[in-house]
């Protein structure tokens, strides 16, 4: 599964490169390790626009694609093995 679910309540909008989204979770604006430059670049730049970008991004609400759901669900009920997706035999119970 994904580290982080989509969320039943709205993200918190991000407003500084290390405060924004997950409600509960520490976020970043963007993963830079270790790299001080690209932290500096970071902390340092005008990043207004790209928080109203992801903000915008966040508001759009998640949902299933039913079509995408309906094949899945098919190959589920006739053991068909698509991509990473768990089959139905593959986990055998001991009893």
């Amino acid at each position: 599964p994904p580290p982080c679910q989509p969320m039943v309540i709205p993200p918190r909008p991000w407003t500084d490169p290390n405060d924004g989204c997950y409600l509960s979770l520490h976020n970043e604006v963007m993963r830079l390790r270790d790299d001080k430059q690209a932290q500096f670049a970071v902390s340092n730049a005008d990043m207004g626009r790209v928080y109203q970008g992801l903000n915008a991004l966040m508001k759009v609400p998640w949902r299933i694609n039913s079509r995408v759901l309906d094949v899945a669900w098919d190959c589920w009920n006739q053991n068909v093995v698509l991509g990473d997706l768990v089959c139905r035999t593959d986990d055998i119970v001991p009893p």
